[in-house]
């Protein structure tokens, strides 16, 4: 992995040294990226071509008549581009795994110069989108991280409902203890020198706090409420803080069987605990790391004695009391 980054970086080097402009961009799926020319504003005699894989022209400006237009033929791609008419810079709305290419831009008349080729990854999230809104699925009390994919915070900007927020050295925000008040539309805006990007993450609130209740020797079972943990890079359970169970690309481990008892689900992470002991009740930690988010949640479990539910023992207690009582009357 290291021979390869170091390969490519030796590329855009040599590729700098000959003239082309390499400038590597990551984005996610669903994302509206802006690739920035870097001209103020252009004058008469001064245009611009737009090229995808050094090629096909998507997009120009020219240089005579200083009129924009868009060329890609590609419906697809046609309707989701848009050329601003005075810097040139080039729009990608909604950005899709097929639009993973190079995009070289060439200026013309005036100030022709070498070619900025924009080399565009656009990389799948493993989260439900529509429209270009990224959705998070969280329940009450959980905290969740939402990732920018850069590493510098400046040029960063978070808003929810109108207000800005603080975010984190990495420019990732992280949102604690989720009610009703944190649900909703979160808007991400980064600006730098190379490009413009604004990505909205939708956090939706499906449920309580989760707790499970079951009867000493009956089987517990903690969901994760993923469908499929290849989505994700890392999911991890942690019990009275230690790991007990971990999912990652290269497979899943189980540091604490529980003599057998416990158990996980390949597919989904899903833990269950047959047999169930007193033992076993207490709070379960689960974390799920993924490109796009960071989620942290505690699911509390009750084990109860005598086949009876807590607050149930209770009350038999009190009847007991109560009964013993009536027969001293």
């Amino acid at each position: 992995m290291m021979q390869h980054s170091l390969l490519l970086w030796i590329v855009l080097l040599v590729g700098g040294v000959f003239g082309d402009e390499y400038v590597p961009v990551s984005v996610m799926e669903g994302d509206s990226v802006t690739l920035i020319s870097n001209i103020t504003k252009l004058q008469k005699n001064e245009g611009l071509n737009w090229y995808i894989n050094d090629a096909t022209i998507i997009a120009k400006i020219d240089e005579d008549t200083q009129r924009s237009s868009v060329e890609e033929k590609e419906e697809n791609l046609k309707s989701r581009l848009e050329l601003n008419e005075s810097t040139g810079s080039l729009t990608i709305i909604n950005i899709s795994k097929n639009d993973s290419r190079d995009y070289k831009l060439q200026t013309t008349g005036k100030i022709k110069g070498n070619p900025k080729i924009f080399k565009v990854i656009v990389n799948g999230v493993p989260i439900v989108e529509k429209n270009g809104v990224k959705s998070v699925s969280v329940m009450k009390g959980d905290s969740v991280t939402l990732h920018t994919g850069v590493t510098q915070k400046d040029g960063v900007m978070w808003t929810f409902q109108n207000s800005d927020l603080t975010h984190n050295q990495t420019g990732d925000l992280t949102i604690t203890n989720i009610g009703n008040r944190q649900s909703g539309n979160y808007d991400l805006e980064i600006n730098t020198s190379r490009l413009s990007l604004r990505r909205t993450y939708l956090v939706v609130l499906i449920g309580e706090k989760p707790r499970v209740s079951v009867k000493k020797g009956e089987s517990v079972f903690l969901s994760t409420g993923v469908k499929d943990i290849q989505t994700f890079d890392l999911m991890l359970w942690i019990f009275e803080g230690r790991t007990i169970a971990e999912i990652n690309k290269r497979g899943n481990s189980i540091y604490d069987s529980r003599d057998g008892r416990l158990q996980m689900n390949d597919k989904s992470g899903s833990l269950i605990i047959s047999n169930s002991a007193s033992t076993d009740a207490g709070d379960y930690n689960l974390i799920i790391n993924s490109s796009t988010q960071s989620l942290q949640r505690t699911i509390s479990v009750t084990v109860s004695n005598l086949g009876v539910f807590p607050g149930a023992e209770a009350g038999i207690v009190v009847g007991l009391l109560v009964f013993l009582w009536c027969l001293q009357l």
